[in-house]
């Protein structure tokens, strides 16, 4: 589906381009969050998950704990899951229509590349990427603030995020 949304856009149909993008993106959403068992860390972020909300013991960043209690009170682990495939994908979909690039490419680039890394492995280092990328993109448009507040928001998940600025 994300290719043929790229085939699409590049013939200039952006209605049918961002239709079968949306398709694809929910399709990558569901997908992730009612998986169980795959990735070499879901087992880890299911006891993360459950010594958060549970025994309200974590050796997490900030951040990720937060994100665990919201799930928790929405509906549970499988709400983590969707919340952090959303995050990732959003912040994507997010600088690239700010920067006016190909969507659907840029989409379909960091599915091949990050998608699954991120999502089904090093969850927390992809939220931190994501809002690295976001707070990257308001740097480079000058606007300090904003570029300050996503980092710091990407320092919140992961303290890899030290080493951008």
């Amino acid at each position: 589906m994300l290719v043929l949304s790229v085939f699409i856009e590049s013939f200039g149909d952006k209605i049918s381009a961002t239709l079968f993008l949306i398709v694809s993106l929910v399709l990558l959403l569901f997908i992730t969050s009612n998986r169980e068992g795959i990735g070499t860390d879901f087992y880890n972020y299911k006891e993360i998950y459950r010594d958060i909300t549970i025994d309200n013991s974590f050796s997490v960043e900030f951040g990720f704990v937060i994100l665990n209690y919201i799930a928790y009170y929405i509906g549970g682990f499988k709400v983590l899951l969707f919340i952090t495939a959303f995050l990732n994908l959003f912040a994507i979909v997010f600088v690239l229509r700010r920067l006016k690039l190909h969507i659907s490419l840029g989409v379909l680039t960091y599915y091949s590349l990050f998608y699954l890394n991120h999502n089904f492995n090093t969850v927390r280092h992809g939220l931190m990427t994501a809002f690295v990328w976001v707070a990257l993109y308001f740097y480079f448009k000058r606007d300090k603030i904003k570029s300050i507040f996503f980092y710091v928001v990407s320092i919140l998940f992961h303290q890899l995020a030290f080493i951008f600025y």
